[in-house]
């Protein structure tokens, strides 16, 4: 029986484990994410690059998760939705850059209609090792019509 008096209690927002997170014999860092661009067409790609370092003793083999957050639409959307990964080997001491793409058609929303349609607005692009906030890196982007 569990005394409820002295356990800790856990928020259903920040889980023990987050999406994407893992255990690894290494550690890479996350630096200089850029954009090509920071405006795009309702029919263009976001362009992304990021830095991994492996800054550990081990060849890691690293899930760079890229994530987008509609900072102002018309419909209620998830705080952030997973829209690419890429996987690389980075050795020890090295940095690599990894590219990452993701069609405006990927930032669409189903409208109370129930078509799909690309609002234009502002959005973000989350780039990190994981779901967790804190382990993502951030760069605005436009969408335009």
């Amino acid at each position: 029986m569990v005394n409820t008096a002295t356990a800790t209690p856990t928020s259903p927002q920040e889980p023990l484990f987050a999406f994407g997170e893992g255990l690894s014999y290494t550690t890479v860092d996350y630096s200089n994410l850029r954009l090509a661009a920071d405006e795009i067409g309702r029919e263009g790609r976001i362009n992304a690059t990021i830095t991994l370092t492996n800054t550990g003793p081990r060849t890691a083999t690293e899930t760079v998760q890229a994530y987008v957050s509609d900072t102002v639409t018309s419909v209620t959307w998830a705080d952030r939705e997973l829209k690419g990964f890429a996987q690389v080997t980075v050795q020890p001491g090295e940095s690599v850059d990894v590219q990452i793409a993701i069609a405006a058609a990927d930032c669409s929303i189903v409208t109370a209609a129930g078509h799909r349609v690309v609002e234009p607005g502002t959005f973000e692009l989350l780039v990190g090792k994981s779901s967790r906030s804190g382990d993502l890196l951030r760069a605005v982007f436009t969408i335009v019509a």
